[in-house]
């Protein structure tokens, strides 16, 4: 694919390792990671009134009007002239409480790599009385806070929440590779002695995920904790000294594990960077500022699952510590992407969580009524991305995968998520 600019459109800036990774796979591997996030609004606005916030929200944010451009092999950004043209989709729910069923569409509609980065659909659901609001965009927009950002943004000009609106127009995010990045210290251990990873064993990527990437989709199932149950959860991991998302993530991987037949597990663990640069402490900005940290789970041979998943919380602290940025040249970032997608070698299971979602939306939480967030995975049929959303005291759990699927492996998974809600007791 040549990606290429239209006549009036101006550089910006060169996309950074993380955000010429992050394109790439979007390009090679079927829209994997690509994100849609789900917010149930109270009210019926007009189509009209949608358009007009849209339109404004547009205007707020420049990085809504990038464009991804090939020159001289790197990519850059590039700002075109505005249009406020198409900017959302309406629709209707098909059928009362589907919001499920629009969730797998956007899921599955994979957005351009030559075109807009991002996608807003609006679908009014009359019988709740709720507009249910799809934000998709390319993980090179944004990481999750920047997704929260986004939607508290456009909440703010949507009627109901003019008194909310802060004014102003948003600045571009910095380039991230232009600023000192501060590891972090694990306290456990030193950063440098580590067992180094294994390399994954090199075989085309097995049936049924060898099928074309263009023709592969993404299913999603959800597993809603409730506020006790969140409560519960957290007071006993922190008292463990696991995270919720460590706690879930081992449990995940164990059962995938066993049910595939699988020796282990390769386990990647988003970590946001926002807090990790010397210059800027990067709070607000909408920007892609997050990696994935790997670890490998190996098949549960003896062992309470807490004592597994303090072993991967050692793991993943080490693996995060040693981390350092890379700063390649955008041609061989390609080519390793483009090899993971032939050899299969991206990880089996992948989990992603954010801050809670009442802080982001701010005076706006009382309004919205369920906020999730789903992350597309074509390439993992007996794995997925488990996408963990905090909203209200609660947990929704959004797990994500490959179709066609092996459902076997997709429903051991949630009964060992469930199983593993119910031991945390004590």
């Amino acid at each position: 694919m040549v990606w290429s600019p239209d006549d009036a459109a101006v550089p910006v800036r060169k996309l950074s390792d993380i955000e010429a990774e992050a394109a790439y796979t979007h390009e090679l591997m079927g829209g994997r990671a690509q994100v849609t996030t789900h917010c149930a609004v109270r009210g019926l606005f007009p189509p009209e009134r949608v358009e007009e916030a849209a339109v404004r929200w547009y205007r707020r944010f420049p990085q809504l009007s990038l464009r991804i451009v090939e020159s001289a092999g790197d990519l850059w950004f590039f700002r075109g002239q505005e249009s406020h043209r198409d900017l959302v989709r309406h629709s209707a729910l098909p059928t009362p409480g589907s919001e499920e069923q629009v969730l797998r569409e956007e899921l599955n509609e994979v957005l351009p790599s030559t075109g807009r980065l991002w996608r807003l659909r609006a679908a009014r659901d009359p019988g709740g009385g709720l507009t249910h609001l799809y934000l998709t965009h390319q993980r090179v927009v944004g990481d999750e806070y920047a997704a929260g950002r986004l939607l508290r943004a456009l909440l703010d000009f949507l009627p109901g929440g003019e008194e909310a609106r802060p004014p102003g127009r948003e600045e571009f995010a910095p380039d991230a590779d232009g600023l000192t990045y501060r590891p972090p210290h694990s306290a456990r251990a030193p950063s440098r002695t580590h067992e180094p990873l294994r390399p994954i064993p090199r075989s085309p990527v097995s049936s049924p995920s060898r099928r074309a990437w263009r023709e592969r989709g993404s299913g999603v199932v959800s597993l809603r904790l409730s506020q006790w149950e969140n409560r519960n959860l957290r007071r006993w991991c922190a008292k463990t000294g696991v995270t919720v998302a460590q706690f879930l993530g081992t449990a995940l991987a164990r059962s995938c594990a066993l049910s595939a037949g699988r020796e282990e597990i390769a386990l990647d663990t988003a970590v946001s960077l926002r807090q990790r640069y010397v210059e800027n402490v990067l709070v607000c900005e909408i920007g892609c500022f997050q990696r994935e940290v790997r670890t490998r789970l190996r098949r549960p041979a003896g062992g309470t699952l807490l004592d597994h998943a303090r072993e991967h919380a050692l793991a993943l602290e080490r693996a995060d510590a040693a981390w350092r940025p890379q700063q390649r040249r955008h041609p061989h970032i390609r080519r390793a992407v483009a090899e993971a997608a032939t050899w299969g070698s991206t990880a089996q299971l992948c989990v992603t969580h954010s801050a809670p979602v009442d802080t982001v939306l701010g005076p706006h939480a009382e309004r919205v009524s369920r906020v999730r967030r789903a992350v597309r995975r074509p390439d993992a049929p007996t794995g997925g991305t488990l996408h963990l959303t905090s909203f209200r005291g609660g947990i929704e759990a959004a797990f994500t995968f490959g179709t066609p699927a092996e459902l076997g492996a997709v429903h051991a998974g949630l009964r060992g998520l469930r199983a593993a809600v119910g031991s945390a007791r004590g």
